[in-house]
């Protein structure tokens, strides 16, 4: 999904927040989300939470915030995030690890939403899901460390290059292909060995770190593509499913070839409709580049698909 985020004079001397949403996901029902206003000095406004319901993700959509101010303090963009993956995240803890004030203003009276919104969000802003930050933290460390490690490990996972000790229980845990692999007199069971050599060292160092501590560092749509294939591989479903969520909000003109190729490879409907879709919107563009010359060469019958979509759509 896309946000557009923009600025007009309001009514009585304000501005008004204007946040245009527009979803790609043919799939998608509905979008619920938390929105803040952090201001200059680094204090949250709490300004509720929000739910659209989409008729067949064909409508864009917009919410507005007003807000007062007494000028202006920056014109520069501070910080760009990709969002919260859950709204049983909660914002607060978030942004008090990245350093933020995260002064409780739920009863603010800046907040757009009455008492019954607010019974959604955490009072506690130390805790996410009931479990303390401090706790989550530390868990995460320990497993961390032993995240290829030879402490405790009773497997190797063997790239072209190096040798990585692993530990079955957690990988047979994450991954039903591993499970599989652990549980039956297979022979990587028997050698203690899983040869991984189509994957390089640098996917299979992110595949691990995030099944060890569910951490995704910020990849750029190439290396998301390499970590969405291997976790396809291995049936790591939270991860193929967070990796294709980055390519849909990294989708360009550049690389919506590749990224439709990839979906097409994987037989991912929903990622392959999306990029479709997105192709479509900027055909111009697309379809007179050279990239869509090379996926008419290395793969006709897609290339002819998705242009047949257009025709339809016209």
């Amino acid at each position: 999904m896309i946000f557009d985020l923009y600025f007009t004079d309001g009514r009585f001397g304000g501005e008004v927040i204007n946040i245009g949403i527009h979803v790609f996901n043919p799939n998608a029902k509905s979008l619920s989300f938390k929105t803040f206003i952090l201001d200059y000095k680094g204090e949250l406004t709490n300004c509720g939470m929000k739910e659209f319901v989409w008729e067949g993700c064909k409508k864009k959509r917009t919410l507005t915030l007003c807000i007062f101010s007494t000028g202006i303090a920056s014109e520069t963009i501070e910080y760009v995030d990709s969002g919260i993956a859950s709204l049983k995240t909660d914002p607060l803890a978030v942004l008090k690890e990245r350093g933020f004030s995260t002064e409780d203003e739920s009863e603010d009276e800046h907040s757009t939403e009455d008492e019954s919104e607010d019974e959604h969000f955490n009072d506690d802003e130390d805790s996410v899901d009931g479990l303390h930050t401090d706790d989550l933290v530390s868990l995460r460390e320990d497993l961390e460390s032993l995240c290829s490690r030879e402490v405790l490990s009773d497997m190797k996972l063997r790239t072209n290059t190096n040798t990585i000790p692993v530990h079955t229980t957690i990988l047979g845990a994450r991954s039903s292909v591993f499970r599989a692999m652990f549980s039956n007199d297979m022979k990587e069971k028997t050698q203690g060995c899983v040869d991984v050599t189509d994957l390089d060292d640098e996917t299979v160092r992110r595949m691990l770190l995030y099944m060890y501590t569910n951490k995704l560092e910020n990849l750029h749509w190439e290396s998301a593509s390499q970590l969405y294939a291997a976790s396809d591989k291995y049936n790591i479903a939270s991860l193929r499913s967070k990796c294709s969520a980055i390519l849909q909000a990294k989708l360009s003109p550049t690389n919506a070839c590749q990224i439709l190729t990839l979906a097409d490879m994987h037989q991912d409907k929903v990622l392959k409709k999306t990029v479709q879709k997105y192709i479509l919107m900027r055909s111009e563009v697309i379809f007179s580049s050279e990239k869509w010359k090379l996926l008419m060469k290395a793969n006709l019958h897609l290339a002819a698909e998705t242009m047949h979509l257009k025709w339809n759509k016209d």
